[in-house]
């Protein structure tokens, strides 16, 4: 399932970590000291925070693909934008 992707700076990793947890109602399924990942189906999205570097607030957006051939198809849709 491909899902979308958000990145998001925070001060405060533990305090990130129990606000989306309990919105997520779900454990996260990959931490490390500076960094916290939640990679669901319901809803289908990998949202991960970290503490490290830059401003707080969003860092970036993506659909992660779990297929190269899903990842294909779409490169191909916008290659053809122009």
């Amino acid at each position: 399932m491909n899902r979308l992707h958000i990145n998001i700076r925070v001060n405060d990793l533990n305090q990130a970590r129990k606000q989306y947890q309990a919105l997520l109602g779900a454990e996260p399924t990959f931490t490390r000291p500076d960094y916290i990942k939640w990679d669901l189906d319901d809803p289908a999205i990998n949202l991960s925070v970290m503490s490290r570097g830059g401003s707080n607030g969003l860092d970036h957006l993506g659909i992660r693909y779990d297929d190269e051939v899903d990842y294909i198809k779409a490169v191909t849709r916008i290659s053809a934008l122009d």
